[in-house]
């Protein structure tokens, strides 16, 4: 893609707590993978969500600046996220966002996919359809479990995550969405702001160990179930309804 078609300047938001290794191990394969007219439009935000670990030197000169919101209280990553687009769009200038983990698993090389599919489909916040996984064969299990619910709770079909792009125009209207506190993709789904998904393959962690475990899978599963808590209701009730229905059958044809 020509040069010129690229916006002048690519906010990135990365929410990390501890993750100084991987965050700079992932800067570094930026410089590396990511072409030079986009690698130069990059302007990284680090949201530090009151990391426990000492601050790591981080690599210079990869992208247009480099700058570190350090958080005073541990939120966990959807409030990071949040935080750091509310900050972003109370900037006077504008620009388009992308959205991505500290971890590696979000990869550098697919950041021109966000980019190019928002060229195509203008306005559209773009997010990264997980095509493929790398995770061990139980956490795929639960987290197929985990959409499956969403899905039959909500009406509503999940298949990706953080990694997004969201374009200039609709930054200010997101942070705005209060729904993003508790789960970022599930407050997009909400919010009706128009949204797309390009097939993208998950990647793997660059250092240390995920911190997502069942428990924490399960608590982001509620927390994207409980934005959408009108629609669940309401299928709940329904679903009640249905088999009280079908009880009150049962019991009329064996009386």
């Amino acid at each position: 893609m020509p040069s010129a078609s690229y916006p002048d300047r690519v906010n990135v938001v990365i929410p990390l707590f501890n993750d100084w290794e991987a965050l700079t191990m992932l800067l570094e394969r930026i410089r590396q993978t990511v072409d030079t007219p986009l690698r130069d439009r990059l302007a990284f935000l680090i949201v530090d969500d009151c990391s426990s670990t000492d601050f790591v030197p981080l690599p210079a000169h990869v992208g247009q600046s480099l700058a570190v919101l350090r958080l005073y209280r541990n939120l966990g990553h959807q409030k990071a996220i949040a935080l750091g687009l509310s900050y972003l769009a109370d900037q006077p200038d504008q620009h388009p966002t992308i959205v991505m983990d500290s971890d590696g698993e979000d990869q550098p090389e697919d950041m021109i996919k966000l980019v190019e599919e928002s060229l195509r489909k203008p306005g559209h916040i773009v997010f990264a359809h997980r095509a493929k996984r790398h995770e061990s064969l139980m956490f795929r299990t639960f987290y197929s479990v985990y959409k499956n619910v969403f899905r039959l709770l909500t009406g509503k079909v999940i298949t990706f995550g953080n990694f997004s792009l969201i374009p200039a125009g609709l930054l200010r209207k997101l942070a705005h969405v209060t729904e993003i506190w508790n789960n970022y993709p599930g407050g997009i789904i909400r919010s009706r702001l128009p949204y797309t998904a390009v097939p993208i393959e998950r990647g793997r962690r660059l250092a240390g160990e995920s911190k997502m475990n069942f428990v924490s899978l399960i608590m982001h599963g509620l927390s994207a179930v409980s934005v959408l808590m009108d629609t669940t209701s309401v299928r709940i009730a329904l679903f009640c309804v249905m088999m009280a229905g079908v009880s009150f059958l049962g019991i009329g044809v064996v009386v």
